[in-house]
């Protein structure tokens, strides 16, 4: 298995996924003012948590190959 350095690695995307988790935990974003429900709402942190851990994970496979 090789492996890469750190200073190999694009990290872009590392505060791009930081940025939409911050968004997520902010009261005071769009996605808690267009949902009306508690269940709409936790549907829609779900799906935007998925999405995040999906590009994470995406970007990690894509290292390792």
């Amino acid at each position: 298995m090789a492996t890469t350095s750190s200073t190999e690695i694009d990290t872009e995307w590392v505060q791009a996924l930081a940025d939409q988790i911050a968004t997520l935990r902010d009261p005071e974003s769009k996605l808690y003012q267009e949902v009306k429900t508690g269940s709409q709402t936790a549907l829609a942190i779900s799906e935007s948590t998925d999405k995040v851990l999906v590009q994470l994970w995406g970007n990690c496979f894509r290292y390792i190959n």
